[in-house]
């Protein structure tokens, strides 16, 4: 069986230097060129999350897939912030993220539903019995949404500095709650 070899390792992480490489280097960098929040969905959601469980059981299930999504989606609300309140600069400096590419609006209300999408990830573990799993991440949204209020008050400045301290332990909360309910069940 391939799971839990020294091969699949090596491949997972090939892939994952190969992507940190074409993140930022290459003729078409994708943190320049709107692709920077699909990166993050995936490498520091579905990759690593969905690797992990491959090395420890030799399969991917509905609910890993489901779970590991929804990290990244949490994750790249980081990029989202950070994207929103540089896009002067990055617009200036040829960056182009999906913010610059669309719009601030992007930036606002993406983060917000980068946010809500996970946890409604979430909530379809009911249909594998992960009850605590799908419920234990709404606590998340309490805090997501008064950062997420911060946000759309404040467009530019010193200000926006201090959302991403509170994004982070944002991101903490969710992946300990989604931690606790994996183990409840």
């Amino acid at each position: 069986m391939f799971f839990g070899d020294w091969q699949f390792i090596l491949l997972t992480g090939v892939v994952c230097l190969i992507a940190a490489l074409v993140y930022t280097a290459g003729p078409f960098p994708l943190a320049y060129n709107g692709l920077g929040d699909i990166a993050v969905i995936l490498f520091f959601g579905v990759v690593p999350a969905c690797a992990t469980y491959y090395l420890q059981s030799g399969v991917f299930t509905p609910d890993i897939i489901c779970v590991s999504v929804a990290c990244g989606l949490i994750v790249d609300t980081m990029l989202i912030l950070n994207n929103y309140r540089d896009r002067d600069e990055d617009r200036t400096n040829g960056k182009r993220s999906i913010v610059v590419l669309l719009g601030p609006g992007v930036g606002r209300w993406g983060y917000l539903l980068l946010g809500v999408v996970a946890v409604a990830l979430c909530l379809l573990m009911l249909q594998w019995g992960r009850t605590w799993a799908a419920l234990l991440p709404i606590i998340y949204l309490v805090p997501f949404l008064y950062t997420w209020s911060r946000i759309m008050r404040i467009d530019k400045g010193p200000e926006l500095d201090l959302c991403f301290a509170s994004t982070a332990r944002n991101i903490l909360i969710f992946g300990i709650l989604l931690m606790v309910g994996i183990l409840l069940g």
